[in-house]
């Protein structure tokens, strides 16, 4: 989840599962549950954090994602998502793919 060989690069965020991904499936050893979590690069540094909650987690960056062909309600029901996180820096709000999604 960490890739510290990323910390030189401009782009910090890096460090995180190696910078952002349209999506990314993460397994733990966590006893139970799954969550789908809508997030930018802002939001993918607290992934590593959530990894002890669930057994599971779907994570989407609808930035990079066409939620025309396929929307948050079907993928937290293809999933099973029991829970639903949207952690974002405020100002992607402002990028219209992710208002509309």
């Amino acid at each position: 989840m960490i890739f510290l060989e990323a910390a030189n690069n401009i782009d910090n965020y890096r460090i995180f599962f190696g910078g952002d991904q349209k999506y990314t499936e993460i397994s733990s050893n966590a006893p139970k549950g799954n969550m789908l979590v809508i997030n930018d690069s802002f939001g993918r540094a607290f992934l590593p954090f959530l990894a002890d909650s669930c057994s599971e987690i779907f994570s989407v960056d609808l930035r990079q994602f066409d939620t025309k062909k396929k929307s948050v309600a079907q993928l937290c029901r293809e999933h099973g998502a029991e829970r639903l996180l949207i952690i974002h820096y405020t100002d992607t709000f402002s990028d219209k793919r992710v208002r509309e999604f």
